[in-house]
């Protein structure tokens, strides 16, 4: 009759195993870079980088900059606008108080009277 498969397995003699030997790896020299630029074109990569994220910075603080001095400008400009409308309303001011038929009557209330021959014209 068969035997259950424990049975057959403690039947077969053991055999002791025996570390097989390897023969020792012989190491290899490093080998210097087949490419002897691969250093050079790193360095000049990472060079490139540094370089590019710099004027990256440099075109946002220009552009930070500008926008900066547009405001200023923008607001200057608005205070040049009032200023001159300013001066507009005190050069017709000028001119309304400065006006003859003004200097008349000011002229009647205190009883001064024009003679014609004390008058003289000046241009510029």
């Amino acid at each position: 009759m068969e035997q259950s498969a424990a049975k057959r397995f403690e039947a077969q003699p053991q055999t002791p195993q025996t570390k097989v030997e390897r023969s020792p790896k012989v190491r290899k020299a490093k080998q210097p870079n087949k490419n002897p630029y691969f250093k050079a074109e790193r360095n000049a990569f990472i060079g490139l980088g540094v370089l590019v994220m710099a004027m990256a910075c440099l075109v946002i603080w220009s552009n930070t900059t500008v926008t900066s001095v547009q405001a200023k400008i923008q607001t200057i400009n608005q205070k040049v606008s009032v200023l001159q409308t300013s001066n507009a309303n005190m050069k017709e001011e000028i001119s309304e108080l400065s006006s003859r038929s003004r200097l008349m009557k000011i002229a009647k209330k205190v009883g001064l009277t024009m003679n014609d021959q004390n008058i003289r014209n000046v241009t510029k």
